[in-house]
């Protein structure tokens, strides 16, 4: 049935006109002379499907505060400040991922890495960080308006995470730091976790021409306007330094790591 209503779109019926009711869908059949209502939104309508729900539970709030609705199989609408939160099951630890855009979930006996399929350039979730509570917030950024959008929470098989600590605040304007991932380099310039394949490599990339980049046998230095920018590192927890190779403004570090392990790496950055 095709129904519209003058700057709204149609979310879903309900046997009671605030929507406190059972929700039917266009496929759903309701028993024999039920009313249903329409509901309606002028505002993007988040809609869940979590198939991850051994691991988390996913809800909408305000920003600045307001209910937090479950939507693991519900549905919301995004204030123009929302925020999306996924709430750690019973046993299960979440870090953010390091570009701000995932969570990496731990079990005793598991680990997990969460991901979110929109479908749509509508809405991304960012900035994700762990709140004291052990839940991941995410910043919504919305493009578009007025739209329902369908989300769908996956977990998939980490093969091993590094934990990425030392400086937090690298010096962006001067250097990049990325990892090369399954599906090209991963920024990892903010402390963090990310997921990790068999032969990683991580890159140091000058930001600025007229940067050179040297490796001493203990520290990669960056040298702009006669300044000197030293990158102290190291591995821990099962991992090992493979080599550091410099070609052109780029110094690349390779590692093993024991994949029963989280390997770290520890950066310092001085001037």
């Amino acid at each position: 049935m095709l129904i519209r209503k003058g700057g709204y779109h149609w979310i879903i019926w309900n046997t009671k006109s605030d929507g406190s009711g059972t929700n039917y869908n266009e496929n759903s059949v309701a028993p024999a002379k039920t009313t249903l209502y329409a509901q309606w939104s002028n505002a993007n309508t988040l809609f869940g499907n979590n198939d991850a729900i051994a691991y988390i539970s996913i809800f909408v709030a305000d920003s600045n505060g307001g209910k937090e609705v479950n939507i693991d199989t519900g549905y919301a609408d995004l204030p123009s400040s929302a925020v999306f939160i996924a709430k750690p099951q019973s046993s299960v630890t979440l870090k953010a991922y390091v570009d701000g855009k995932g969570i990496i979930a731990e079990k005793p006996d598991s680990k997990r890495y969460i991901e979110y399929r929109t479908g749509t350039k509508a809405v991304a979730f960012e900035n994700c960080r762990i709140r004291d509570d052990g839940s991941a917030v995410f910043e919504v950024r919305q493009t578009v308006s007025n739209q329902n959008i369908f989300l769908g929470c996956f977990s998939t098989s980490a093969i091993a995470v590094l934990d990425i600590k030392g400086t937090r605040d690298v010096l962006t304007d001067i250097m990049d730091f990325s990892i090369k991932g399954y599906s090209g380099p991963i920024e990892i310039n903010n402390t963090g976790s990310i997921m990790i394949g068999a032969n990683p490599e991580i890159s140091i990339k000058a930001m600025k021409s007229g940067t050179t980049v040297e490796y001493d046998g203990e520290s990669i230095i960056f040298t702009l306007d006669g300044k000197k920018y030293n990158v102290q590192f190291n591995f821990s927890n099962g991992a090992e330094l493979g080599g550091v190779s410099v070609e052109g403004d780029t110094a690349v570090i390779t590692f093993t790591f024991d994949p029963s392990m989280d390997p770290v790496f520890y950066r310092v950055i001085g001037q």
